[in-house]
């Protein structure tokens, strides 16, 4: 297992909200997230740093994590930890009240992975040539998309875009999407911020993840891209070559 993470403030952005961690156990197992505090919310950077930091934190705790119900189970409870958290350092500071972020992370084992969702941070995976969208945003443009009120193309430039419906540190607890998608030797799992998705069309990203380069350069791209697009938010990706 490969892995590669990389994180820039965009180019409108005074600071960077957005965090990223990883683990490989020595069992194998690898833990992945990726979170973006929400922007217009106080101390988004700290949200999202905590939530980085517990779900490291649990997993260096040699979590039993052996089948795909006990990983889930494992993402479940780090959502909630991460939630609780965050809840209690922005009640015992005015200054961070309201804070919250988003977050997708994976359990990554040989050929299997587990992933979890809350907010509009997504997970890719990119298999011969093709890409797929495995996370669904929590936010109010995806509701407006599922109804059928509104197209993609509506969808990119809709006043309400940014609005997210789900997060964590935000409500007293909300529990995460969790996903078992295929995949198999060779593919590329894709964490990242909406910095990147927003900015960049699906196309290119398949285009630059599917060049065969090394994943520190995939990073790099990936990142110049959302930056050439005028880079409005922060921009993160972490690749993981199964």
């Amino acid at each position: 297992m490969k892995f590669f993470a990389q994180s820039d403030k965009g180019q409108e952005r005074k600071v960077n909200q957005d965090s990223y961690g990883y683990y490989l156990a020595e069992s194998g197992l690898g833990f992945f997230i990726v979170a973006d505090g929400m922007g217009g919310y106080n101390a988004g950077e700290v949200a999202s740093a905590n939530a980085v930091d517990s779900f490291i934190n649990k997993a260096k705790g040699n979590p039993i994590v052996e089948d795909a119900e006990q990983k889930a189970e494992f993402l479940k409870k780090m959502f909630r930890r991460a939630n609780d958290i965050i809840l209690f350092k922005a009640a015992a500071d005015p200054a961070k009240a309201g804070m919250g972020t988003t977050a997708v992370a994976a359990i990554v084992k040989d050929e299997e992975v587990i992933i979890g969702n809350l907010g509009d941070s997504r997970a890719y995976i990119i298999s011969e040539g093709k890409m797929t969208q495995i996370t669904e945003d929590h936010s109010f443009v995806e509701e407006l998309l599922k109804a059928g009120k509104i197209d993609k193309e509506e969808a990119k430039t809709h006043p309400r875009r940014n609005e997210i419906t789900k997060a964590i540190g935000v409500e007293s607890y909300v529990e995460p999407d969790i996903f078992k998608p295929d995949i198999k030797k060779g593919d590329i799992l894709l964490l990242c911020t909406d910095g990147l998705d927003k900015m960049v069309e699906d196309s290119v990203i398949l285009d630059i993840v599917s060049s065969n380069a090394e994943l520190s350069e995939i990073c790099q791209k990936l990142i110049d891209e959302a930056n050439a697009a005028g880079g409005l938010d922060n921009i993160t990706v972490l690749a993981v070559e199964i």
